[in-house]
């Protein structure tokens, strides 16, 4: 029989059907075992009645752990309280594959752990909704500008130089004599189309080699960027202004079973409709010290200052002409403020911060360049960025959005660790078989000690702290992390005192959910942030009585 996914299995009501996917959960009730069906598409909830089969599909149906694959095929019909409002009274169940222990359980998991086991977490109803409207919004992009006659460019991933600044730059080693670079962003590389083509675009990773571990910051992502001919401040505004407006109605029309799912308060993107708040950033200052901040001009605003403008919005803010001290050294002045550059950056609410981030492009020759000099950049580099100055130069603007700072608000999510299907955060590069140790704190509630273990393998005592067991200030001790997080002595020869304060701990306090509990001291994996960063509550752990 041919198969049907479930996101059309309503087509087959009153029909026999046959459905292939996974088993996310499993479930028996006496004489009736409930199989709740995954395929990709959707959740169907099958029905298995020992009095209505035949014993080898009884007996197959018991086989159906959670994650395993199978072939169900049964009568389809209506039933509002089943996943999806439909259900199928099964008739046969083949296993496929057999799925045994499967690490992810219904229980709660530490996002160590989850994220240790990103390539099976996919799976999770959470994560395949956010990942379904990023899908979503991938596509939205495309048909936004198609629709509007832009031309889509791809730019080269591999740069000679920076377009962001050079403290974030991955480094490569492109030749034996020559280096390259990671792009930061496609925007130089879209000038000269938009030259050849009027409006362009383009839309793929970029790569920032950021030192923060905030929710709001990835090594890689994606971003999307236009860039238009003889389009100037005003004009760009209006258009990012559309671009949002625009997505956010598409996720509202076309993702509302996943937002469903991830208990999205949908009045909150209802409520984005044009027009946007327009401040000039001097405003912003204002606004920011009636709040209660010390800034000043020429200062970039943070996570906190972003979140504060757009508090009191229920849609995006655009906050324009930042001082060009702070800005790219490609952002046009502003001809009536030469201390401002034509610049804005849009601010999502709910504390999401800025989403878009656009500018006037310098058109002038002799201006570009001495703004290159200013920034001290390798002027080689940039020649060819200098030449469409020369030839035919003309007035253009365009800004980048990052795709999982959008997704992030459109699901109410609050890391971009889950917005992305393999993330890249710092420390962290995975999935991998063995967990990476980078910067982590060892607490030992027996002895009151505290120290930090280096990325080296190093335990170093502080100099503030004073034990029973006399250790010196500054003792380093080697060791050993073992695959499920036992703290093991490098050498078997080490007497050292430090051992024993571990050994006396076995047992004598409860450990946070989903962290490795082998160890006879508390660990706090730092990937992305630490424990209280990526829970938002205090390690539960409990001293010895």
């Amino acid at each position: 029989m041919e198969t049907t996914t479930i996101s059309r299995i309503g087509e087959k009501t009153g029909q026999a059907a046959t459905v292939r996917g996974w088993i996310y959960t499993p479930r028996s009730s006496g004489k009736i075992r409930f199989l709740i069906v995954r395929d990709g598409t959707g959740y169907l909830q099958a029905v298995v009645a020992k009095a209505e089969v035949d014993p080898p599909v009884w007996e197959e149906a018991g086989k159906a752990t959670q994650e395993s694959s199978l072939e169900v095929t049964g009568t389809v019909r209506e039933e509002p309280r089943a996943p999806g409002g439909y259900e199928m009274s099964a008739s046969k169940v083949e296993i496929l594959g057999s799925s045994e222990n499967y690490p992810i359980t219904p229980k709660e998991h530490g996002v160590d752990f989850l994220m240790s086991n990103r390539h099976l977490w996919l799976r999770s109803s959470r994560q395949h909704a956010i990942l379904r409207v990023r899908s979503e919004l991938e596509q939205g992009i495309a048909d936004f500008f198609y629709e509007r006659g832009y031309v889509r460019i791809d730019s080269p991933i591999l740069t000679p130089a920076a377009c962001e600044g050079t403290s974030t730059l991955f480094e490569t080693q492109y030749t034996e004599e020559e280096k390259a670079y990671l792009s930061q962003s496609g925007q130089l590389y879209l000038e000269p189309a938009a030259a050849a083509f009027g409006k362009v675009y383009c839309f793929g990773p970029t790569f920032r080699a950021e030192k923060s571990k905030t929710r709001r910051h990835l090594r890689e992502f994606w971003m999307v960027e236009p860039e238009v001919a003889f389009l100037e401040i005003e004009g760009l505004m209006d258009l990012a202004e559309d671009f949002v407006c625009s997505l956010t109605a598409r996720v509202l029309e076309r993702c509302q079973e996943d937002l469903k799912r991830l208990e999205r308060d949908t009045a909150r993107l209802e409520a984005v409709r044009k027009p946007f708040p327009r401040f000039n950033y001097r405003d912003a200052l204002e606004i920011l010290r009636k709040k209660g901040f010390q800034v000043s001009f020429g200062d970039d605003f943070g996570a906190e200052e972003e979140t504060a403008l757009a508090a009191d919005f229920d849609r995006p803010i655009m906050v324009t002409r930042y001082p060009a001290s702070i800005k790219a050294f490609y952002m046009q002045p502003d001809p009536k403020d030469p201390e401002v550059v034509l610049g804005l950056d849009m601010l999502a609410p709910e504390g999401y911060g800025e989403i878009i981030g656009g500018s006037q492009r310098v058109h002038d020759h002799d201006l570009l360049l001495s703004r290159i000099r200013q920034h001290d950049l390798p002027l080689e580099a940039f020649q060819w960025y200098l030449d469409l100055r020369k030839y035919g130069s003309f007035p253009h603007s365009g800004f980048g959005m990052g795709l999982e700072r959008f997704v992030a608000w459109m699901c109410g999510v609050p890391h971009l660790r889950e917005t992305i299907p393999y993330p890249r955060m710092l420390y962290q590069i995975y999935p991998s078989p063995r967990p990476p140790l980078y910067f982590c704190s060892l607490l030992l509630y027996d002895s009151g000690m505290k120290g930090t273990i280096s990325s080296t393998g190093q335990f170093t005592v502080p100099k503030s702290v004073r034990t029973r067991y006399a250790l010196e200030p500054g003792t380093e001790i080697e060791f050993e992390l073992r695959e499920d997080g036992a703290l093991l002595r490098k050498k078997r020869s080490d007497r050292h005192p430090i051992w024993d304060a571990i050994g006396s701990l076995k047992g004598k306090f409860r450990w946070p959910k989903g962290i490795p509990h082998s160890v006879d001291a508390y660990i706090d994996y730092v990937r992305g942030g630490s424990y209280e960063e990526l829970t938002g509550r205090k390690p539960p752990v409990r001293r010895k009585k």
